[in-house]
């Protein structure tokens, strides 16, 4: 029995028919063989946790865990050159990776989720100059669930911590957390190289912290430097969602007599550049570590991360924020530029440098804290009654738009006999109004390739034959626009025909 037991587990690990076999639902590296390689699909029915060197993907393989139920591996997962482990169910998959020669992470190779709740949770590393292992070094892609990504930690003298995930990854929906490990000199990056691309759903990032250093070296004590943040993203595209991005934060510095004891500096927000197509985008800068104090005397903060290179908003809004400097000889409280490089788009920029904000030179930003916004907004449109007997409609947006060069209603232009532009106000005349068929309907309002757009509803009316408006009464459906630019007055008169 003892030797059809450990045959049945070499071949299957497919987890499933081990409950049969076994009276427990945990199985050890000494009930199976070193490393267990998976081909095909597997089901997971019930609670199981097992122990083994390491787990091999070779094929494209799909493993559904039933709702309820928790696969717990104690073990790195390897995926063979360019397959993909997908995940998938209702349930629950813990990951837990362990330092050996196979891997330098949990999860090495492509990985798909879709609707389980995932923790991957790289080893830590606590020897010399030692790197923390990377969650997933690979492509990850999640559809939806909840997920946790944890990179280890480097915690030895020179350590650094290890990536989130060490490539690219994709989110359509769920809700994602990714966190690059701590560092004796310098924490992980969220998500290293690759591109973080945001289709829906919820996403953290966030980069590893530097370590507080005491000074305790080989050589005896000395106040070394704090280590620093590591960023949380290189580049990022949100197309949709809501993204919060953030750099770690600087260590604290040594004290004691001879040299350094600097705070580390905070990581920055984003590395490259960052696209946003919709969505909702908060960035941060990491905040320094602070000084210790060397020969009697207070040594300097590290400086806070900037929180973004170059931001293109076409559509949604981002809003980006340096780090702060940590406490030392310059009094700390000093922050960082929020973007050091171009702000480009169809945008609006807002600024908050308050009593909080202190203003410092050097990005082309020249601001700590900025708000980037697409410059349509969508209104909360009002429901719009027309019928013979009540010919009128009125419907108010509040737009960033300029001078109204032409107006779009339902994608098609309107010629300058259906509407006119009087001051700030648009309107519409009531024979083409009368046109319109009951339903919902979409306006834009045009400066340049600039637009504001709105929504609105008609109903009641009869499309009968259309009744030529009288020139002298001049009958005309409100849509009134309010147009605040802030650079200031906003409409022409438009010439009627």
């Amino acid at each position: 029995m003892k030797h059809t037991t450990r045959k049945t587990l070499g071949v299957l690990l497919a987890l499933v028919m081990v409950l049969a076999l076994l009276p427990a639902t945990t199985v050890t590296a000494q009930a199976v063989p070193k490393t267990v390689n998976f081909s095909s699909d597997i089901t997971v029915p019930d609670d199981i946790e097992f122990t083994v060197s390491k787990v091999t993907i070779e094929n494209d393989i799909t493993i559904t865990i039933a709702k309820g139920k928790t696969l717990t591996v104690n073990s790195n997962v390897v995926v063979f050159g360019d397959k993909t482990l997908t995940i998938a169910g209702e349930g629950t998959l813990i990951i837990n990776g362990a330092s050996n020669d196979y891997s330098d992470s949990a999860v090495h190779g492509n990985l798909i989720i879709d609707g389980p709740t995932v923790t991957i949770k790289s080893f830590d590393f606590a020897n010399k100059y030692g790197v923390g292992g990377n969650g997933v070094r690979g492509n990850v892609t999640v559809k939806s669930g909840n997920v946790e990504i944890l990179a280890g930690n480097g915690n030895g003298l020179g350590g650094y911590g290890g990536s989130g995930v060490a490539g690219s990854i994709t989110v359509e929906n769920g809700n994602v957390v990714i966190t690059g490990g701590n560092g004796y000199w310098e924490g992980g990056a969220g998500v290293l190289d690759g591109t973080v691309t945001v289709n829906g759903g919820t996403v953290v990032i966030n980069g590893g912290k530097g370590s507080d250093n005491s000074g305790e070296t080989e050589g005896g004590t000395f106040p070394l430097t704090g280590g620093h943040g590591g960023y949380a993203a290189a580049t990022v595209t949100v197309n949709g969602g809501t993204v919060t991005l953030t750099g770690g934060n600087g260590g604290n510095g040594g004290n004691g007599e001879g040299w350094g004891g600097e705070g580390g500096n905070g990581g920055k927000g984003v590395e490259g550049d960052t696209v946003v197509n919709g969505g909702t985008v908060v960035i941060c800068g990491g905040n320094g570590g602070n000084g210790g104090h060397v020969n009697d005397e207070d040594c300097n903060g590290g400086n806070g991360g900037i929180g973004a290179k170059n931001i293109a908003v076409t559509s949604g809004s981002a809003t980006v924020a340096g780090g702060k400097q940590g406490e030392g000889s310059q009094n700390g409280q000093l922050f960082s530029v929020a973007i050091e490089g171009d702000i480009t788009g169809n945008i609006i920029q807002e600024s908050d440098n308050g009593q909080n904000w202190v203003s410092v030179d050097g990005a082309k930003s020249e601001k700590q804290y900025v708000r980037v916004s697409d410059k349509a907004f969508a209104p909360t449109p009002a429901p719009v009654s027309h019928s013979d007997e009540t010919p009128s409609a009125s419907l108010t947006i509040t737009s960033e738009i300029g001078t109204i060069t032409r107006v779009t209603v339902d994608g098609k232009a309107l010629s300058s006999a259906d509407y006119a532009v009087f001051g700030s106000s648009v309107v519409l005349s009531d024979e083409f109004m009368r046109s319109l068929a009951n339903g919902t309907h979409t306006i834009r309002l045009y400066d340049g390739e600039t637009y504001a757009t709105a929504t609105w509803t008609v109903s009641g009316n009869t499309i009968a034959s259309p009744k030529t408006a009288d020139p002298g009464v001049a009958l005309y459906a409100a849509l009134a626009v309010s147009a605040t630019l802030g650079l200031g007055y906003m409409g022409k008169k438009r010439k009627e025909d």
